[in-house]
This record gives C-alpha cells, structure tokens and sequence, in this order.
C-alpha cells in the first residue's frame, strides 16, 4: 500500500488553518504540528462543516493514559484534548469510505512546559463522523467549532491511499548489482526472472 501527498498548508502568519481540497481516498492520514494561540483544545471539522449547528461527531478519548471520557453529537473530531497552547504533534489514521461512518484513531503528543524536566502530554482519541461523504477537506478547530489561530510554521497535511498494490515495470536487460556479494544480474521480462551474469 502506497500513501499519496493529498494536501499541506504551512502558516506564513498567525492565522486558522484550513487544507485546500483533496481528491478522496479510502485510507486517509491527518498530520497536524500546531502550536494553538489560545487555551482551547484543538479538533478537525470536515468537508465544510463548520459553525456552531454540527453534531456528527461522537468520540472517546484518555489524556496520560487515565480513565476514558466520550463525548456525542459534537462539533468537530479531538486531535488535542488538554488545551495546552504549546506546540503539539497529532498523527490521525482514519478509514474514509463513501456512505459509512468514518472511523478514526489520533495520536497527540503535546510539548507542554518546555524543557527536559517537564514530561510530555499524551492524547489518544478514537471518533467517528456520520457525514455519509468521503472526507476530502479540512479545518482546524475548536470543540466549539470555532476557528482557532495558529503560530506561523504550524502545518497540516493530509495522506491517502485506495490501499492497491502498486505494480512496477521492470525494463528488459536490466542489471542488477549485488553489493554484499559483488554479483550482478539481469532481469529477462520474457521469463520474469533474474539472471546471474557470469
């Protein structure tokens, strides 16, 4: 399974941050480094859903591996929960099937208090979107559907796949090097096979 860039917006200035649109694909990867501007928590609303009348999302979620908490008919899909405006880190996997649920897993690190005597915050959140479209855009926002600002180099981007296998065509009479071995060989695509040059 090959991943494809679909989508990236790096900010030049403190402002919200929104994907341009991507084409849709089955599989899809969110990676946010944001540093917030303000204490809110920090979610994803999708395909232009945004203000304050959403109520698609449901998610359950543990901060620093404590006991779960869920939250239903909400506004946007958590990619930070503690509200810390320091620089953090969220990787989202999610399955994006055209007329299903979306389902998805978000990891988040956040910075926190800098420096090494100051442990990390650990984010882990599993949601799902009822919007029966597949996602193909992107805003940052927060639980309460507002847009958020974010510091200048905060960047979101957006990976996908169908999940095929991509097959590559092998030139005829091409040579292969073995460094281990100092053999070389060459393919034939009559037979499909590797030959070793004597």
């Amino acid at each position: 399974m090959t991943w494809q860039k679909l989508s990236v917006k790096t900010n030049s200035s403190s402002e919200s941050i929104t994907l341009p649109t991507f084409g849709a694909k089955k599989f899809i990867q969110i990676l946010a480094n944001l540093q917030n501007a303000s204490s809110d928590d920090a979610g994803l609303q999708i395909n232009g859903e945004t203000g304050t009348g959403i109520t698609s999302n449901a998610f359950r979620y543990s901060l620093n591996g404590g006991a779960d908490g869920t939250g239903t008919s909400g506004k946007s899909l958590p990619i930070q929960i503690s509200a810390i405006d320091t620089f953090f880190l969220s990787v989202l996997y999610g399955i994006n099937i055209g007329s299903e649920e979306k389902l998805l897993i978000t990891f988040c690190v956040e910075q926190g208090t800098a420096g090494a005597g100051n442990a990390p915050t650990r984010d882990e959140t599993v949601s799902k979107s009822t919007l029966s479209a597949q996602i193909t855009d992107v805003l940052v926002s927060d639980s309460d559907g507002n847009q958020n600002s974010f510091a200048i180099g905060s960047n979101l981007s957006a990976l996908g796949t169908d999940g095929g296998e991509v097959n590559y065509k092998i030139q005829d009479g091409a040579v292969f090097e073995e460094t281990d071995t100092n053999k070389h060989y060459i393919y034939s695509s009559t037979t499909g096979l590797w030959t070793l040059i004597t």
